[in-house]
């Protein structure tokens, strides 16, 4: 039989961007329309680097001071209830959950934490993470705290993203 594998991997997938120079600062940018200059799973987002002690954004083949990436993926809600998720991203970020966009942050600073109450059901929900820089610091955090919880980074457990599709793949398979 010829079939097609569907590889889904734990974390999210991450796209980033290159904007053009005379992308606004104090604004979300629209990444419609680009073409990613890079494309990577990643296990969760927990990247904290001061004073870019480890260089810029580590996303290889992006303009080190004025780019976008785009982390999209699903994350599980083991319980209904109300979650407060937590984003630090340097210059702005917006989050959206199932569609709904449920927060927009700009001018960010360092270890600066934004809340963002978000009530959800038990079970996957679509999230996509936009975040931006144009002064290519690589400050860049989200966690959550579920109902009943502490605040933690998210597992990658908890996260979920399509990746890659292969087609064409003939032969006897025990399916």
């Amino acid at each position: 039989p010829n079939v097609s594998v569907h590889l889904r991997h734990a974390g999210l997938e991450a796209q980033a961007f290159d904007l053009p120079p005379n992308t606004p600062a104090d604004e979300t940018p629209s990444v419609a329309g680009l073409a990613p200059k890079e494309q990577v799973p990643i296990s969760s987002l927990n990247l904290h680097n001061p004073a870019q002690a480890f260089g810029y954004f580590p996303i290889e083949n992006v303009n080190a001071t004025n780019f976008a990436v785009r982390f999209t993926g699903q994350i599980l809600a083991q319980v209904s209830g109300n979650y407060v998720f937590f984003a630090v991203a340097t210059d702005g970020a917006q989050l959206t959950i199932d569609g709904k966009q449920v927060a927009d942050v700009h001018e960010a600073k360092p270890g600066l934490e934004a809340p963002i109450p978000v009530q959800l059901t038990a079970g996957w929900h679509d999230l996509e993470l936009l975040v931006y820089s144009s002064s290519g610091t690589a400050e860049l955090v989200l966690s959550f705290r579920p109902p009943g919880g502490s605040k933690q980074i998210i597992s990658p457990s908890l996260l979920r993203a399509d990746s890659t599709v292969l087609t064409g793949i003939t032969g006897p398979y025990p399916f």
